[in-house]
């Protein structure tokens, strides 16, 4: 409570204070206003008396009751001095004797000291549009304070009483604007107390969510790693392979699979990230070792045209839009293999010529349409002792550096060609290791595979 009275003397301090300038400009500016009228007032009436006897030409003109008119006005205590004026010469010249009062013609401008607070005012005399002359008159300041002083008085008692009435209204609104805000005060204390009530009851509520959904993806990631083969292994092989995914599900997978003699590599990356792409990796992976094992020698692209119509009606059934990039690679005879499938290119470090070769894939992604027989060409490729085979994702040629360089296709095959693929598990590191200092904002899998010599 002292906090706000201190509050609300300020407030009338400030309030008051306001008004009183307010006032004391108003009062300055009637005053102004005042003199104005009443200079103006003065010199209509002479002007309007004068014009027409100053139309006249010299010889017509009558001085004498230019001078009548004149001195009728001098007598006015607040006039000091008249001027009159043709628009060629003077026509009257009269002020008062500085003694006497009494009014004198004049040849020359009176001599007035500062203490005698005198004002000057100059008008320009016209008949019908056409200057005439003009008139000048010098008044006391003095004489004119005593006529509006009564005019300053009764306007000053009307503006302190308006004053009294706003502050009383003023301070009436500020009692009720602190009442208000006291109330408010206390309505806000209250909802505060429920909102901290609420939000802890929510936080805890969100909590245990919490807990559950990151147990539910814990599960879903214990899957995810349960599916992907640890240590894949074929004769006549060395392979190191690895996915790092970017969220705790990821949409990234490889498998390898030897069915009736035949070495089987896959490797795909779903679209979007999170749940949704790791569910449909773990459906189209369920898929192929489901088809394989129901027809082992099934071609790469009939493989990938079972899974796409399968995985297609799933994603309809759920109201999901969804594809995967996928390779489908298998060894037909012994360093032949045969691959379709729409993905990255697939890299090839031959040992002889100490080169890559980089071979484009062709055909379509998984999951856009119902049927896509006849767009997955089969092509083909031959390994020879000590050769690597290197697949990967877009989530290596993706990465990007603080300045938004991305580590890119050229990048992977110099880091690749600097290094002597003498084992498949040194390439891997190598490649991942060059990755380090680059944000990564998508899953990485690398599968490095080399054909072993045969002694």
């Amino acid at each position: 409570m002292k906090r706000i009275g201190i509050q609300l003397a300020k407030k009338i301090t400030i309030a008051i204070t306001l008004i009183v300038c307010a006032f004391g400009l108003l009062v300055l500016y009637y005053q102004y206003i005042e003199y104005n009228n009443f200079f103006n007032h003065k010199t209509a009436r002479i002007v309007q008396q004068l014009s027409s006897l100053l139309s006249k030409p010299v010889w017509e003109m009558n001085k004498n009751h230019i001078d009548d008119i004149v001195l009728s006005f001098l007598n006015d205590e607040d006039i000091l001095v008249i001027k009159v004026s043709d628009i060629k010469r003077i026509i009257s010249y009269w002020g008062k004797d500085q003694i006497t009062c009494n009014p004198i013609p004049l040849i020359q401008p009176p001599h007035f000291s500062d203490d005698d607070h005198i004002v000057s005012h100059h008008a320009t005399i016209y008949y019908n549009t056409s200057l005439v002359g003009s008139l000048d008159i010098t008044f006391s300041r003095w004489m004119i304070g005593d006529h509006i002083k009564h005019i300053i008085l009764y306007n000053s008692l009307f503006f302190i009483g308006l004053i009294v009435f706003l502050t009383f209204i003023i301070v009436s609104m500020i009692k009720r604007d602190i009442s208000i805000q006291k109330q408010n005060e206390l309505t806000i204390k209250k909802m505060n107390t429920d909102l901290e009530k609420l939000v802890n009851e929510r936080t805890e509520e969100l909590a245990q969510a919490m807990n559950a959904l990151w147990g539910e993806m814990e599960l879903a990631n214990r899957i995810q790693a349960t599916l992907i083969p640890k240590h894949p292994k074929f004769n006549g092989y060395e392979i190191a392979a690895s996915i790092d995914p970017a969220f705790k599900v990821g949409g990234d997978f490889y498998d390898t699979l030897t069915i009736n003699g035949m070495n089987w590599i896959i490797m795909g990356d779903a679209s979007g990230h999170g749940v949704s792409s790791g569910l449909m990796m773990m459906m189209v992976q369920t898929s192929i070792r489901t088809i394989l094992n129901d027809n082992p020698m099934i071609s790469p692209d009939s493989l990938l045209v079972s899974v796409n119509k399968t995985i297609y009606q799933n994603l309809h059934s759920m109201k999901e839009t969804a594809h995967m990039t996928i390779v489908a690679v298998v060894e037909k005879e012994n360093g032949r293999f045969l691959f379709a499938g729409m993905h990255e290119d697939i890299l090839i470090w031959r040992h002889d010529s100490k080169t890559i070769e980089q071979i484009e894939t062709n055909g379509i992604w998984i999951g856009l349409e119902p049927d896509i027989s006849n767009q997955l060409p089969v092509s083909s490729f031959d390994l020879q002792p000590e050769d690597c085979l290197i697949l990967y994702t877009d989530g290596i040629t993706e990465a990007v550096d603080d300045h938004e360089q991305m580590f890119g296709i050229k990048r992977l095959l110099a880091t690749i060609e600097n290094f002597d693929c003498n084992n498949a598990f040194a390439i891997h590191d190598h490649i991942i290791n060059a990755l380090y200092g680059y944000n990564k904002y998508d899953d990485i899998s690398l599968f490095v595979m080399k054909k072993m010599p045969t002694y």
